[in-house]
């Protein structure tokens, strides 16, 4: 049995869209953003463990409208951060092309704090989740010191949910709505003079959810006549992991 630590960076275009019931775009966050990845192994046989997390935050450009319809830009600061535990399966067959199976599951994150404008005020909104993943890992390319693959997985969110508090109401929890998503990386790896091996991983990301369910809004506990969803929305990231393996 061995192990390893993978330290990464990660700089990330992040596009987000929220969509009306007549698929009318409502609002977007877009922007690019920094962030860091840490990832511990333990390999023995034809199995292996996988504890992978990460964390990415900055300001993007926010472009949406009011309540009433009249044009609004802002900032949105961002918050990412995602935990995710997997096992792989080395499919002995396909050893050549050290093919694995991997499942597991994860815990995502999402903070996104819409600053105020003249016309208003900021929001918090926090978009949590578990997920399933199941995937596979191929390497197509091996010369030396050098190889290439792809890293293909399914994302089946649980229970999504929004907590978000407006202005003048009590906070609420929004149930999202479930739908598949998936994540696709290439990677490339390749060995340093000094035996350190390093990779470059180009990655795609998508996330899609359903619209909620009304819900009533109340005000210090009080039922009111209002009501908020959240709509559906998609989530697209496209982004490059720059990372260095260690092993103790």
């Amino acid at each position: 049995m061995d192990s390893h630590v993978k330290v990464g960076i990660s700089l990330q275009d992040f596009s987000y869209t929220e969509f009306d019931d007549q698929n009318i775009v409502l609002n977007r966050d877009d922007g690019l953003l920094p962030g860091i990845t840490l990832e511990a192994g333990i390999h023995w046989n034809s199995f292996s463990g996988i504890l992978r997390g990460e964390i990415f935050n900055g300001l993007v450009d926010y472009d949406g409208q009011t309540q009433s319809g009249i044009p609004l830009k802002s900032k949105t600061n961002e918050k990412i951060t995602r935990v995710e535990a997997t096992l792989h399966y080395n499919v002995k067959s396909f050893s050549h092309y050290n093919m694995s199976i991997l499942a597991g599951i994860g815990y995502r994150e999402w903070r996104r704090d819409i600053n105020s404008t003249r016309l208003t005020p900021s929001l918090l909104e926090i978009y949590r989740w578990k997920y399933w993943t199941l995937g596979t890992s191929v390497t197509f390319f091996q010369k030396r010191r050098r190889s290439a693959g792809v890293d293909i997985r399914l994302l089946r969110p649980i229970k999504p949910t929004l907590d978000v508090k407006f202005p003048s109401f009590d906070e609420i929890t929004l149930d999202l709505g479930i739908n598949d998503s998936a994540r696709v990386e290439f990677f490339y790896h390749f060995v340093s003079r000094n035996d350190q091996q390093w990779t470059i991983s180009p990655y795609w990301e998508y996330w899609y959810m359903g619209r909620s369910p009304n819900k009533g809004l109340t005000n210090n506990g009080v039922a009111t006549v209002n009501v908020a969803w959240e709509p559906r929305s998609d989530t697209k990231i496209l982004g490059v992991l720059l990372s260095v393996r260690f092993e103790p």
